[in-house]
């Protein structure tokens, strides 16, 4: 056998056995711990869905915030290149924009994740589509 005395069990005294239990007990608890949280399929979906989820929202919000720019600076260089009814038009459409980006994070809310990136691409394009449209109004007037 070996010569340490400890890892030699027909010379270990009933302590170092019992020790050598306890050891052995400790690191299977710690097994069947690491194999209960991976056989955990629900709970690691559900961890899974929260940090999508919170993506998700965190990329509806700056979509939003950067239509809201968007559209606030086409109001504003309406308001100083074009006439009064295509000023109502860009001020209209900017508190539209605002209006449909503040349903993407209660639809994602409720899991319809698609849905809220798809209306927070929509609401972008709608402000894409009114700069154009000023900036094609304005070049018009020249």
């Amino acid at each position: 056998m070996s010569a340490d005395p400890s890892k030699d069990h027909s010379t270990a005294t009933p302590e170092e056995l019992r020790e050598q239990v306890e050891r052995t007990r400790e690191q299977l608890g710690h097994t069947v711990q690491e194999l209960a949280a991976k056989a955990d399929v629900p709970s690691r979906a559900k961890a899974r869905a929260a940090t999508i989820t919170a993506k998700v929202e965190d990329a509806a919000a700056g979509v939003k915030d950067r239509a809201q720019q968007a559209a606030t600076e086409a109001a504003h260089l309406a308001h100083h290149a074009v006439s009064e009814p295509a000023r109502d038009k860009a001020t209209a459409a900017a508190s539209g924009i605002t209006d449909s980006t503040t349903t993407p994070a209660a639809k994602v809310r409720a899991g319809s994740p698609r849905t809220a990136v798809a209306a927070a691409v929509v609401a972008a394009v709608g402000a894409v589509a009114a700069l154009i449209a000023l900036g094609s109004r304005r070049k018009g007037r020249r």
